[in-house]
């Protein structure tokens, strides 16, 4: 299961990096709501950044790149609603007070953390408790193409409630920057 999530990943940064491109990531499995039975021959067609269709067997649109897991089991993007991009595992709540753990510091972690949950394969994460202007701008970098692991979004949202909020949240596929 772990190779399976590990080669979705890897379809997610071929996907991430061209996104004008048409990709057709043939999966010999896929499960597109946890809440149904996994579908079997499967093809995702990948437009322009963006999940266009889900083809039964497999196909691809002339010119389109080919991203062969007929042997393995594909899924969307997972989603984390609470991590802590700018922090690191283990490290004294004390230490981010000290010099080293600057704003632009924690970017830096933020952005490190950010590429590690992509390959993990997650695509859309909420980070909790990291300082504002920092969460904002590893959002900013990745969404500006700075930096390119995936979506990313604060838990400091405009909105004076929480359900506008999760209204508001993009509705993002796999394979989306």
């Amino acid at each position: 299961m772990l190779k399976a999530l590990l080669a979705s990943a890897a379809a997610l940064a071929i996907a991430s990096s061209a996104n004008a491109a048409t990709y057709a990531i043939q999966a010999g499995r896929l499960i597109v709501d946890a809440a149904q039975p996994a579908r079997g021959n499967s093809t995702v067609i990948v437009e322009n950044g963006r999940i266009s269709r889900i083809d039964a067997g497999f196909t691809a649109p002339t010119g389109a790149i080919v991203v062969d897991e007929r042997s393995k089991t594909v899924l969307p993007g997972m989603t984390d609603v609470h991590v802590h991009l700018t922090q690191d595992s283990g490290t004294p709540w004390y230490a981010y007070y000290t010099q080293k753990y600057s704003n632009p510091y924690a970017a830096t972690v933020g952005l490190t953390h950010a590429l590690e949950m992509a390959r993990g394969g997650f695509t859309t994460v909420r980070d909790l408790g990291g300082d504002t202007s920092t969460v904002i701008a590893v959002r900013d970098a990745v969404a500006e193409g700075r930096f390119d692991p995936s979506p990313v979004f604060s838990d400091r949202l405009p909105f004076d409630d929480a359900a506008t909020a999760l209204a508001e949240l993009p509705r993002k596929a796999v394979f989306v920057r």
